[in-house]
Formats: C-alpha cells, sequence, structure tokens
C-alpha cells in the first residue's frame, strides 16, 4: 500500500500506521504457499477474489514505469506474471510471482507493500494471494523515499493452466474503488518526452530603465565604488548531477552558477533570492527555498572592502538540453523588476 505524505518543498514526513501485510519475510524456506481458506479444491476456471478496480486508461508495457500516487510522485515498475516452480498447496492453483519495483520520482515518504498491486484474470476478477508468500526476496511493507527505493516479488494463486499472457497487473488506491496504473502483455512501453523547458512557469522578471545587461563572467557595479556600493560577478552556469536528497526532487539535475560580491564603504547584503535563472525559452528555473544540498548562500553580509564567493543551484528536468540562460538579479527580492541581467556571451 502506498501512503500518501504531507509535501513541502523539500518533504521531510514521518507516516504511522504501516499496513499489516500476510507476506512472509524474503528468509521464509517454506516449499508452498499457505493458501487462504476462501480457495476450494474444485476445479477453478477464474481468480477466487472480487471483481478488480476499473482502470480509465491504456495498460503500459510490462518494464514500463508508470507514475502512482498523489501528484504522480512515485514510479512503479512491474514485470511479467511467471509461474513459480514452488507448490501452491492447494489442488487446482498454480503459484505466480509478480516482480515489482517503485521509487520515489518527485519528493515523499510513501510506504510500498503488496497490497496496492492485484493480479487480474482476464474475467476482471482478482487473484488471491496467499497468507504466507514463499517466493524468495518477497516484497514487503517498506517506506521509501528519495534516497530509497523498494522492490520485490509478490505472490498470487491462479488456476492450474491460465494463460498469463491474458492477465493484466493493475496498482489502486486504499479504497480500491479505482486504479491507477496497469500493465500487461500487450500494453505499450511509456516513453517519456524529454523536456524542453526549465519549468511551466513562465518568467515574470523584466530589466528597469538603465538597468545592465552583461554576459556571464563580467562584474556589474551597483552604487559608487569611491563612496558606498558594491560589485557583482556571475560565472557561467554549468551542470551537475545531484545526489538523492530531500531538498530537491529525483527527476532534476542542478545548474551551478557562481557568484562573487564585492563591497565598498559599507555593508553589502546578499540573499539568495535576488537572484533568478531563466532559460532561453523564458520559462522559470525552480529551486529550493531551503537550499539545494551544495550551495553555500542562504543570506549573508559581506564587509567593505572585502569579496565573498558563493555557489547557488538551480534544477533542470533530466534529460533537458539547455543552454540559454539568462541570471536575474534584484536588491528587492519581492519584485519583478531586475536591477540587472547576465546573460550568455555575444559571439565574435
Amino acid at each position: 500500500m502506498l501512503l500518501r505524505p504531507a509535501h513541502t518543498t523539500a518533504v521531510v514526513a514521518a507516516l504511522t500506521g504501516l499496513v499489516a501485510l500476510t507476506a512472509c519475510s524474503p528468509e521464509d524456506s517454506s516449499s508452498a504457499a499457505e493458501a487462504p481458506s476462501s480457495l476450494t479444491s474444485a476445479t477453478p476456471t477464474t481468480c477466487d477474489g472480487p471483481q478488480a478496480p476499473a482502470y480509465g486508461g491504456a495498460p503500459a508495457a510490462y518494464e514500463s514505469q508508470a507514475r502512482v500516487e498523489e501528484g504522480q510522485a512515485v514510479g512503479a515498475e512491474v514485470g511479467a506474471p511467471v509461474l513459480s516452480s514452488k507448490p501452491s498447496g492447494v489442488k487446482g492453483w498454480s503459484l505466480v510471482q509478480v516482480p515489482v519495483r517503485a521509487e520515489v520520482v518527485t519528493n515523499g515518504i510513501f510506504a510500498v507493500g503488496p497490497d496496492s498491486f492485484a493480479l487480474v484474470d482476464p474475467s476482471g476478477k482478482q487473484c488471491a494471494r496467499p497468507r504466507t508468500n514463499p517466493l524468495p526476496g518477497a516484497l514487503t511493507a517498506t517506506e521509501i523515499d528519495e534516497k530509497r527505493g523498494s522492490r520485490g516479488s509478490i505472490a498470487f494463486l491462479v488456476p492450474d493452466g491460465a494463460v498469463l499472457s491474458k492477465y493484466k497487473v493493475i496498482h489502486h488506491g486504499p479504497d480500491q474503488t479505482k486504479a491507477d496504473a496497469a500493465w500487461s502483455a500487450t500494453g505499450k512501453r511509456i516513453a517519456t518526452p524529454a523536456a524542453t523547458t526549465c519549468s511551466t512557469d513562465r518568467s515574470p522578471f523584466r530589466l528597469a530603465e538603465g538597468g545592465r545587461w552583461g554576459s556571464f563572467g563580467e562584474w556589474t557595479t551597483f552604487g559608487d565604488p569611491s563612496t558606498v556600493g558594491s560589485r557583482v560577478w556571475v560565472g557561467m552556469p554549468t551542470t551537475r548531477t545531484l545526489k538523492p536528497s530531500d531538498r530537491h526532487p529525483n527527476d532534476v539535475v542542478g545548474v551551478v552558477v557562481p557568484i562573487q560580491v564585492q563591497a565598498y564603504g559599507s555593508v553589502a547584503f546578499v540573499d539568495r533570492n535576488m537572484f533568478q535563472l531563466v532559460e532561453g525559452k523564458g520559462s522559470l528555473c525552480r529551486y529550493s527555498q531551503i537550499g539545494t544540498e551544495g550551495e553555500t548562500l542562504s543570506s549573508s553580509l559581506v564587509q567593505p572592502g572585502t569579496a565573498r564567493s558563493f555557489s547557488i543551484i538551480f534544477w533542470v528536468p533530466k534529460g533537458a538540453k539547455l543552454k540559454d540562460w539568462r541570471l536575474f538579479y534584484r536588491h528587492d527580492t519581492g519584485s519583478t523588476t531586475a536591477d540587472s541581467v547576465w546573460g550568455m556571451p555575444k559571439k565574435g
């Protein structure tokens, strides 16, 4: 079962009340499953469970990752059902194993276990799970987050001679009224199109009248360096692979921007939110208000006559090929009017 977490920009949540599941541990060495009492030894033709929840979309191919849960935060991957060599322990029934893998794609802490997956026969009935799961590497109830996923096999009971290519696997919520993903032998592989922008949010920023446009690698002066003022230098943005963390989604890479601030005559205040990265098509690049791991600027004071260096990090969707950057700088962090903009150096 996947439980829904509370979300923030970077999620820190604690789950309680994990559902008690009937699967045994991977170390269970029994040669046969313990069948539910509802199963009989009469020759079955369909699975023994209730009608499966409906799924409104087209099934995905096995081994494809489908997005499930609130905000499609979890990526679930299901392998094709295969007959197990272990006996079911009940005449007329065979043991089937379904491999499952789940990972957090964006942010959150979830509980994952076999209760959220169902094997469905051609008539639409769910296949019962044995009370004990004799499979090695059985999927058990566990928490997953940005750093840790889960994988294992779920055991189901099907009539002897079942044509498994006609069965499908679904994922459903805790109320079991609706499926949010399905996999089948005839399903299509899910292709995730490469992102072409930083985000869906358009940039509201504009350069103030009299503001300075510069190239990455140049200094911009504010005030009067001979009395009171400051200078800001912005280097070329570069991409960086981010380690799994609760401070950023798992589906992004970092864009690191180096910054230097020099103060004259008075202390210069610098804040992370003074800077905003925009890609060439005009979309805002997201970032963490609490700081992505590896950043060195939240807010700081630069003493007169000194200079300090910082690194700030923005997020770009994995697989996106973005190069035309603009970095906006504003003294007033609540304003959409920028005092200066840095962009890609002009060729020639």
